[in-house]
Order: C-alpha cells, then sequence, then structure tokens
C-alpha cells in the first residue's frame, strides 16, 4: 500500500496496486482516494501475467519515484506516495479477494463443547486481551484508518519508523523550530501511520501533550500487531479457545483473592493515587512470565 500526506496542500491520500488472476486474465488493478474514503478503481486486464507486471511497476515507478524491484532499499520523495509496510499472508489474500467480489469471507469457527478450567474473571480477562471489538474501537477513536490498515496489518517495522518520526516531532518541538519544520514532520508521520481524517487538513503536530498522545496510539498498534502475530497459528480442537488464547501468553495468571493482604495493599495504591486510572480495581493477577524467575535467579 502506499500513502500521501502532505499537510500544506490538504493531501491525505492512499493508493493501491495489485495484480490479480481471474479465469485465466491477468488484471492489474488500481484504486486511490482520500484515507478513510473508497476511492476511486481501475483494472487494466491482459491475457499474459508479464505484461500485468510491468503494468504494475510502471505506476509503481511513477507514483514513488522507486523501483520495485528494488523496494527494500525505498527512499521517500517530496511530491510521490511513500511505501507502506504490511504483514500479508496466504489467508489474508484470500479473505481480500473474496472482499473484492462482494462475498464475506467465510470463516472456520473453533467449537469446543467442554468447560473451560480457567477461573470466570481471568476468563474475562483473556477475552478483553484478544478482543478484536476493543482495538478496532481504540483505533477509530485516535482516527487510525481501520479500512487502509486492518488489525495487525502494520509491520513492527513501519511501527517502529512511526516512533522515530515522533522523536524527530518531539525534538524539532524542544528547539522551538520553526511552524514550516512542525508540518514537514507532521506529513511525515501522518504518511507512514495512515490517519483518518475525513475532509478536514491533517493537524500540524506542534505540542509535546500530542505527541505523548501518539505515542500512545504508536504503543497500541504495537499491541495489536503482537497480539494477532501470537493467533497467527492454527486453532487445536482439543483445547478450549480461550485456554488456548491463555497458553499463547506463556506465562500464569494467578487470580487474587480479594481478601488477601496482596490485594488490599493495591486497593489501597489504586485509592490514593486516583489520577493514575478511571474507575475501582475490580480484579488482579499474579504474573509469572516463563522464564523470569531463571533469568531473576542468575547472578
Amino acid at each position: 500500500m502506499l500513502n500521501q500526506t502532505n499537510i500544506g496542500n490538504n493531501n491525505n491520500k492512499f493508493y493501491i496496486i495489485q495484480v490479480n488472476e481471474d479465469a485465466g486474465r491477468y488484471i492489474c488493478f488500481t484504486r486511490w482516494g482520500r484515507v478513510g474514503e473508497e476511492g476511486q478503481s481501475n483494472s487494466d486486464c491482459s491475457k499474459e501475467v508479464e505484461a500485468a507486471i510491468k503494468s504494475f511497476k510502471k505506476k509503481f515507478k511513477d507514483k514513488t519515484k522507486n523501483d520495485w524491484d528494488n523496494r527494500d532499499n525505498f527512499t521517500p520523495h517530496p511530491g510521490k506516495y511513500t511505501l507502506i509496510e504490511i504483514d500479508e499472508d496466504d489467508d489474508d489474500e484470500e479473505e481480500d479477494n473474496d472482499a473484492v467480489d462482494g462475498v464475506e469471507p467465510s470463516r472456520q469457527l473453533v467449537t469446543f463443547t467442554g468447560s473451560c478450567s480457567l477461573p470466570y474473571r481471568t476468563q474475562l480477562m483473556i477475552k478483553l486481551i484478544f478482543s478484536d471489538d476493543m482495538f478496532v474501537n481504540q483505533m477509530s477513536h485516535m482516527k487510525l484508518d481501520v479500512k487502509k490498515m486492518p488489525l495487525g496489518k502494520l509491520s513492527k517495522q513501519q511501527i517502529a519508523k512511526g516512533l522515530e518520526a515522533l522523536m524527530d516531532i518531539e525534538e524539532a518541538i524542544k528547539k522551538n523550530k520553526p511552524r514550516k519544520v512542525l508540518m514537514e514532520l507532521s506529513s511525515k508521520f501522518f504518511t507512514l501511520v495512515p490517519h483518518n481524517f475525513g475532509r478536514s487538513v491533517p493537524p500540524v503536530i506542534a505540542d509535546d501533550s500530542v505527541v505523548q498522545e501518539k505515542k500512545e496510539v504508536m504503543l497500541t498498534l504495537s499491541d495489536i500487531e503482537l497480539t494477532q502475530s501470537l493467533q497467527k497459528d492454527k486453532s487445536k480442537k482439543d483445547i478450549h479457545p480461550l485456554l488456548e488464547k491463555y497458553e499463547m501468553l506463556e506465562c500464569v495468571l494467578s487470580l487474587l483473592d480479594k481478601k488477601s493482604e496482596e490485594f488490599k495493599m493495591l486497593q489501597t495504591y489504586s485509592t490514593a493515587c486516583p489520577n493514575t486510572r478511571k474507575g475501582p480495581l475490580l480484579d488482579a493477577w499474579r504474573v509469572d512470565r516463563k522464564g523470569e524467575k531463571t533469568q531473576i535467579c542468575q547472578p
């Protein structure tokens, strides 16, 4: 996927190029528009795959000023699109093709008739940790484009680039750089991490509080990437789905008794620091991460 944000020109747009095969025809498919919108599309058909690939490479070069075959050394250019690194796999391609045809992709549901051995409150926590709806709501609230950037699709490398861009903005703010510099750096960040601003002009990040807020966005994206990567393995049929997800965490979660001194201490702490969290303390767990005891005990 390609993306370009230029705050000065009120540009915030995407460009998608694909080569698909359909009933013996090879299609160079393109779609473009403003981030957050469906945009326009075009399909160039050919009987030869070489012709479709040639068309793809030409469009990529025209839009980015980079060669597709040398994309590992991609260099952004002013006024051109930037390549956004997206994690893809075969299952994703099948679902994308179904979606293009207007058919909702089928999903194989994991069924298990037995009960889950985890405590009920721990089950609720596991559901929350792996909740796609929660992540989608968070992304929408943060104005991230969930259509062009589905859950877990933004790569670790792309998230790192976004954080690096934020650090550049943070440094520029500390040095009181002119607004023009902040505008260019903000455009770079929104190019690397697509945001949906509708038809409004993308804002200039000129305040440290906004930088910290965007860092939280990147941490959320990192959490999403990690959670989704944990679930890439095929589900087991002989284990409860919640227990399977629990095992993915590679740690032991021990639900604390609310009458225990340990829970009371945490409750006292949370009450004494009301600005650090919202709402009362409902539950707490003791966490024993895999290999952590061994590392602590080593001299």
